[in-house]
Parts: structure tokens; sequence; C-alpha cells
């Protein structure tokens, strides 16, 4: 029976085609079935997948990396009590706990900033613990050469997009940022997500948001996320909107791809 089988020959263009992206485009059959190589490929990528699910956020590293750039930082944590209910409730990761409400309105931490910069687990812990501080690296001396101030880095565990607008309410900040791991896809287990919102306050919606998505190793890099991160922060200080109000005009897609 398996003289019959036949090798699927993919085409030039459908070749060129895998060539420019890692989703599965096209996957290489023999007859109906999957090559071996496609299916081994597929399990590697779904293991990696459930690992950024149950993994944990580096604080020590991320703490002795904001300590090197001078900035304070403090350590807080959502209403959810582990990772299985992280995924099952939502709502719990959106809100801060009672002790880190205490820690935030006790008077004792800097507030009136212009940014609130927050970083989270999300959905893939590892894509924070590889892309947060490559990000920062580029965004601070912009931060710096425009005194923009910012209010200590908040770390906290199991948090959601929705939980930086509570912080940032708290510390009065004019803008909230909340660097957090994406929904790990099966070809994309580290990418990073950065959402923005301006006037930061319980009951925003992510029409009040802007995004910065797909920044890992093959997608936007950090350098460029920078980039636009800090036109977003500078335009949203300036005209003082966020979300569907405020659009990314920093650079033409094309710039970016040629980088």
């Amino acid at each position: 029976m398996s003289e019959h089988l036949q090798h699927h020959q993919l085409s030039d263009s459908t070749k060129s085609l895998r060539q420019l992206t890692p989703a599965r485009v096209a996957s290489d059959t023999i007859g109906v079935s999957l090559k071996t190589n496609e299916v081994i490929q597929f399990r590697q990528d779904f293991a990696s997948t459930k690992d950024a699910l149950a993994h944990s956020l580096d604080i020590k590293s991320i703490q002795e990396e904001i300590n090197d750039s001078g900035l304070d930082h403090l350590s807080l944590k959502s209403r959810v009590e582990n990772r299985e209910q992280y995924l099952l409730r939502p709502d719990l990761g959106r809100i801060l706990n009672d002790a880190s409400e205490i820690k935030l309105t006790s008077g004792s931490i800097h507030s009136n900033v212009d940014v609130c910069i927050c970083v989270t687990d999300g959905l893939s812990a590892d894509a924070v613990n590889h892309q947060f501080s490559n990000v920062m690296t580029f965004l601070l001396p912009k931060l710096k050469k425009d005194n923009i101030s910012i209010g200590p880095i908040c770390l906290i565990e199991n948090g959601r997009v929705a939980i930086s607008d509570q912080i940032g309410m708290f510390m009065k900040a004019k803008i909230s940022i909340i660097f957090l791991g994406e929904r790990p896809g099966l070809s994309s287990p580290e990418s990073m997500g950065i959402y923005l919102t301006y006037d930061p306050k319980i009951g925003n919606s992510d029409a009040n948001r802007n995004c910065i998505s797909n920044i890992w190793k093959n997608g936007l890099k950090p350098n460029d996320a920078a980039d636009i991160l800090f036109y977003l922060i500078s335009t949203s200080l300036q005209q003082q909107i966020s979300g569907i109000a405020l659009k990314d005009n920093s650079q033409p897609i094309t710039q970016l791809k040629d980088r």
C-alpha cells in the first residue's frame, strides 16, 4: 500500500511563502498524512506552548535589572491564587489583592508621575523574562532625555492587562503601561506585548488602549518596539489621548521591515 502513496510536491510560490512566516503554511505530506518531521515539529511546538503557560515571572532577575537602571520597583499580586486559577478566572487577574492595594495607597509611594510601568507574566512569562529588559534598555534613555517622569516599576504576579488601570490610578499617573506575555501560539511562545493607556482608571475598555505586539526574536525587535512606545508616550502626553484616538505614525511599516 505504501508504494501507492505520493509525496505532495510544494510549488515554488508556496516554498517562498513558507520562508516568510513561521506559521504552518502548506505542511509537507505523504498521501493524506503529514510527514514525520512535521508531526514531530508540531508536538515540540505544542509542548513549548504548554510550558509557556506554566512558567513564572523571573522576578529576582528583573528586580536586579531595574536596580541597575537606577529605578525603584514594587512587588504586587493580583487576586489570583495559583496558575490554574489564572487561566480559569481572567477577572481575578485584573484586580490587585488587598495587600497590594494597601501598599499602593499607603502614601509612601512616589506618585503624580507621567508614566507608570507595570510588568506581569500574562500568558507567557518567558516572553517577559527575555524581552522586557531589552526594550527598556532602548526606552529609558529616551524618557530621561525628555524629562518624562517614571514611578516605581510594578512587578505583578498573575496579572492581566486591565490591572494596569488600577495601579496607574492609585499612582496618579498620566499614562499606565504594562508589559506582558502574549497568548503563546504554536510558533511564537515567547512573544511579548505592551499596552498603553492614558488616564488610567478602573473601567477603561480596550478601546482606550494602544497595543504593541509580537515583540520577540522572530518578530518586532526591541529597539523598534522602544521607538514605537516612546512615540506613543510622547504623543499621548501631548494630546492627552490613547486608544482608537491615537494612531501610530512613528514610522512606515516598510522601514520597520528593512531594519
